[in-house]
């Protein structure tokens, strides 16, 4: 197991030359020390807490543009730490179009990067969306920044920003912004509300 660690810390934080050229044995175990540290969970990990839990949702999508009418639909989301609390899992479900929707999402913090990293996969589309961004220091508002395909318009790539604004530990929204159509352009929102008789976890 020991080897095991080492080789995947090599491979993890060893330049290029360090490929070609083993490192002295007192360079490898402070490589394999600092790869052990940078894998554990932390403070960053520690401010997606308050989405943890079980949660009522509601959505509010405007498909005519921000100044349309909204669409509204009711759902849940059901969120856990995963893989030794180092990223929050968070599976919704409701309806889109009238017709039952399913998403998930993982989010997390990446310690090396210092940045916080989310994928979101649903039953709508056969994509992953990747979005990465920041925290601000008071851990109540997250910016993400990512892309966005519209098939039927034949454009792929499209720029969103995504802005989760943490209320406290039991409320949350999350708004997505089409940058290609101005950077004001909200196409959802969604709130989540934890369901009553429900906290959120200790850590």
């Amino acid at each position: 197991m020991r080897r095991l660690a080492l080789a995947l810390a090599l491979c993890a934080l060893a330049s290029p030359a360090l490929a070609t050229e083993p490192a002295p044995e007192g360079d490898q175990e402070a490589m394999m020390a600092e790869w052990l540290k940078l894998a554990q969970p932390g403070e960053g990990h520690q401010r997606l807490r308050p989405l943890v839990g079980s949660f009522d949702t509601v959505t509010r999508l405007w498909m005519g543009g921000p100044d349309a009418p909204a669409t509204e639909s009711r759902g849940t989301m059901e969120s856990s730490w995963i893989l030794g609390g180092r990223f929050v899992r968070g599976v919704s479900k409701s309806t889109m179009m009238g017709q039952p929707y399913e998403g998930v999402a993982v989010t997390g913090y990446n310690n090396i990067r210092k940045i916080y990293e989310s994928t979101w996969i649903d039953t709508m589309s056969t994509n992953i969306s990747f979005s990465k961004g920041s925290m601000d220091r008071d851990g109540k508002v997250l910016t993400l920044y990512g892309e966005m395909d519209e098939p039927a318009l034949g454009v792929y790539g499209r720029m969103v920003r995504l802005v989760l604004r943490i209320e406290g530990p039991d409320r949350h929204v999350m708004e997505m912004y089409d940058l290609h159509a101005g950077d004001g352009y909200k196409v959802f929102e969604t709130t989540y509300t934890r369901k009553k008789g429900t906290k959120a976890p200790a850590k």
